[in-house]
């Protein structure tokens, strides 16, 4: 899912920062150029430092992440995704309306993961689609400041 970014990303980036903030600037709203400063950092070291590799397990109790466990009760169906060519289970929250727990997979084997995982929780062949997850979809494909990949 750690992506590195370009030069160009980065410059259309700056770009975009340096127009709306000094619009912002003009009409004195000076915590909103702030925040788009702050959001340009956010940006950039999301791109630079690669995550941190994490142990999952699953026990007869839940799954244990990062030290917290997710118990079954507060857990709801899961499903896999493919996003940049990198694996990942999904998995919904029933406690939390927006929530769900993300897996980087890496190498483990997805049948192994599922038939283990059915026996505690519902599979979805297809993932749920959200209002979250169509407006962030339609987001990315009209705002995408990365370039097309090439014909071959």
């Amino acid at each position: 899912m750690f992506k590195t970014r370009d030069k160009e990303f980065y410059s259309t980036i700056i770009a975009l920062a340096i127009l709306v903030s000094i619009v912002f600037f003009f009409i004195k709203e000076f915590l909103l150029v702030v925040v788009i400063w702050a959001a340009v950092f956010f940006i950039y070291a999301l791109s630079n430092f690669p995550p941190d590799e994490v142990e999952h397990k699953i026990t007869n109790q839940g799954i244990t992440s990062l030290g917290q466990t997710h118990l079954w009760d507060d857990l709801g169906p899961f499903w896999f995704v493919e996003k940049n060519g990198t694996n990942l289970l999904k998995i919904a929250s029933r406690r939390n309306l927006l929530g769900e727990l993300t897996i980087l997979l890496g190498s483990e084997n997805r049948e192994n993961i599922r038939k283990v995982l059915a026996e505690y929780l519902p599979y979805l062949e297809t993932p749920q689609h959200t209002f979250a997850d169509k407006a962030s979809d339609w987001l990315v494909s009209k705002f995408s400041f990365e370039k097309p990949p090439k014909a071959v």
